[in-house]
């Protein structure tokens, strides 16, 4: 062995080990540099004066130490992962969502925080969300359905309307239905002024039903039921919304309106009185105390009034004004009775 090597052998072995210990280190130190960073992020947020939103809007960010982290391991996700908020933070969606796949991420983790905030009730937060999810993915289907959701609450009509519609066409659910968003579109076809059309609402939930994917039980139930009530506003066969709210109520047996519905449907049908008034009565056992509890008492009324009972007619209209004493109508059909009953005792 020759002498140089001999003198210089020990530094050479150090050199490499150092070399060794350092190549060991990189991703440790890229991680520790991930760690500075989001600790820079978190510190930021609990000095704001809202943290929620902070995650949103949250102002300047200094990446410098996830790009460090990415200097020292290109593979880092996290360092991508973080990155691609502050991309989106300065409206650089492409490069966010560059960022993002090399992540790893998909639109289901940005989902997921937008039904986090929801839960919350922060809606603005979701929206955030949501849209990140949409610039990874503009198809994702659950993303368009839940902005619809939130727009619908908000009563901003036409915006959710084009949600629905985009989560429609696009047809890429994983957790919501293509029957949810159906069924949502049909209900501000069927009720809301601007968007009032009621064919157009039939055929909403006609194809909701049709395409049997619902993720919500309440909204299934919820189509079935808004068919029946369509039929009977367009003085169809009783027997055709029978079956509907029947249907609504093998799916949701707590659903008082197809309940009440149904007890009306069946006199109007059968003229039974026993039989309507005990489906009736089963829907008056699930009523809260409002305003809207004048409806059962309202059709008992109705009922015993066309079955020739206009003393227990006139008892239910009574009943029924309590919870509503400014109903017009009623007051009126509870005056006619009475006149009836003070001519017959002449």
């Amino acid at each position: 062995m020759s002498t140089w090597f001999k003198k210089y052998s020990l530094m050479i072995d150090l050199c490499a080990i150092s070399l060794f210990t350092a190549l060991l280190a990189m991703p440790l130190t890229s991680r520790l540099n991930v760690n500075l960073g989001i600790v820079q992020w978190v510190e930021k947020a609990t000095l704001a004066e809202n943290p929620t939103l902070f995650f949103v809007n949250p102002g300047n960010i200094d990446t410098r130490f996830f790009r460090q982290a990415l200097i020292l391991d290109r593979n880092n996700s996290r360092a991508h992962h973080w990155l691609g908020f502050a991309n989106a933070k300065s409206g650089l969606l492409e490069k966010s969502v560059a960022r993002w796949r090399l992540a790893g991420l998909t639109s289901s983790y940005f989902t997921a925080w937008g039904d986090w905030f929801q839960k919350l009730g922060n809606d603005e937060a979701s929206l955030f969300w949501y849209k990140m999810a949409l610039a990874f993915d503009p198809y994702w289907s659950d993303a368009w359905y839940h902005i619809g959701e939130i727009h619908s609450r908000k009563q901003n009509w036409d915006v959710a309307v084009e949600a629905y519609r985009n989560a429609i066409n696009s047809n890429k659910f994983r957790n919501s239905g293509i029957s949810d968003a159906y069924t949502q579109l049909g209900l501000i076809f069927q009720f809301v002024e601007e968007h009032k059309n009621v064919s157009q609402a039939l055929k909403m939930y006609n194809a909701a039903l049709f395409q049997n994917d619902f993720a919500s039980i309440q909204l299934h139930a919820e189509a079935y039921y808004k068919r029946g009530e369509i039929y009977r506003w367009q003085n169809r066969d009783p027997r055709e919304s029978i079956a509907e709210y029947n249907n609504a109520l093998s799916i949701a047996p707590y659903h008082r309106w197809a309940r009440l519905q149904l007890g009306n449907s069946l006199y109007q049908a059968y003229k039974d009185v026993e039989l309507s008034v005990a489906q009736i009565q089963m829907a008056l056992s699930n009523w809260p105390d409002d305003s809207s509890k004048k409806w059962p008492y309202r059709y008992l009324g109705d009922i015993f009034g066309a079955a020739g009972s206009p003393n227990q007619a006139s008892e239910f209209y009574r009943k029924a004004l309590r919870f509503d004493p400014f109903d017009k109508e009623l007051r009126d059909r509870l005056r006619s009775l009475e006149l009836q009953a003070e001519e017959m005792s002449k």
